[in-house]
């Protein structure tokens, strides 16, 4: 058996140029803000008479 310290493993090379294909959105229609978020859930979860909770 042969030792392999001090050798390094063969580097894989591409061929091509590399490309990345991203499709994405900086901000998501869905956001809340979060100073708006009790009011929002409350709204959401049809649960506004329940007042007490949101503070």
């Amino acid at each position: 058996m042969g030792s392999n310290v001090g050798q390094f493993p063969a580097v894989q090379r591409s061929i091509g140029p590399a490309a990345v294909l991203v499709i994405s959105t900086a901000v998501p229609p869905n956001i809340v803000e979060q100073s708006n978020h009790p009011d929002y859930y409350f709204w959401n979860t049809n649960s506004e008479h329940m007042t007490e909770l949101m503070e």
